[in-house]
């Protein structure tokens, strides 16, 4: 029985540990998109991010440097996304695709050095005063840092998005930009917000898949999980309370009276 649940739990740290990436990237482009930008681009800002993170954790030798990095890396190409947008009018699907592309093309080029280089992974959480925790501590204990910290995101964005003020305002601005705007609100500072906040999630994304999770550099390493999150993220599913029904099977409108 105890060798029955020591593996049940290796293969649940495992899975979190490859899913946080996926998880990191929803997070952030259900932010993005509850403010009423869609950005297909998350996965060029997640590649960018991985190599970004993965070469200065090598050249430093700092893994949490590189994580730094990495989320810089994914905000400054999301600021491209938000200046076509926001700032020159662009379709956003048009923008998305150019960001996506800027970010593949910039982390292969860039990246060719850094191929085959090995760093130092960011360790699990039995290295802190985590193991110390009695009971909690031999359940955290093997999960790494970015896992952590993606998990604690979830209840944090909850709690911002549906219990403060500004969330709603947030909200407001997805669902509404007039009534924001009735309301004495500027929109564009929540989507500017938003799109960096989304920028972030992917680099930081790329950062857990590229640092902790596989320690390694491979042009086109994040294969598709940046298109995952964008689809979700559109879908009914990604409103709580929503049932999950694609349009197709929502029928016919109904008629206005």
């Amino acid at each position: 029985m105890e060798s029955f649940i020591t593996e049940l739990l290796t293969l649940l740290f495992a899975a979190l540990r490859s899913a946080t990436p996926v998880l990191a990237v929803v997070l952030g482009e259900a932010m993005t998109q509850r403010s009423g930008v869609i950005n297909l681009g998350v996965e060029g800002q997640m590649l960018l991010g991985a190599m970004t993170g993965f070469a200065v954790a090598s050249v430093t030798g700092d893994p949490w440097l590189g994580v730094l990095a990495a989320c810089g890396a994914g905000t400054a190409l999301s600021m491209v996304h938000a200046t076509l947008v926001l700032g020159c009018g662009a379709n956003q699907i048009a923008s998305g695709v150019a960001v996506l592309i800027l970010g593949g093309g910039l982390s292969a080029y860039y990246g060719i050095p850094f191929v085959g280089d090995k760093i130092d992974t960011l360790g699990n959480l039995n290295q802190t005063f985590v193991s110390d925790i009695p009971l909690l501590g031999q359940f955290l204990g093997p999960i790494t840092p970015t896992v952590l910290i993606t998990l604690l995101a979830i209840p944090a964005i909850s709690i911002f998005l549906f219990r403060t003020r500004l969330g709603l305002r947030w909200r407001s601005t997805g669902e509404s930009q007039d009534i924001t705007r009735n309301l004495g609100h500027n929109p564009v500072p929540y989507q500017l917000a938003a799109i960096a906040f989304g920028g972030l999630m992917s680099g930081f994304a790329g950062a857990a898949l590229a640092v902790d999770y596989t320690a390694n550099w491979v042009e086109g390493m994040t294969a598709g999980r940046g298109w995952w999150p964008s689809g979700w993220s559109s879908s009914p599913a990604g409103t709580p309370g929503t049932p999950c029904r694609p349009p197709c099977c929502s029928g016919p409108p109904k008629p206005s009276t």
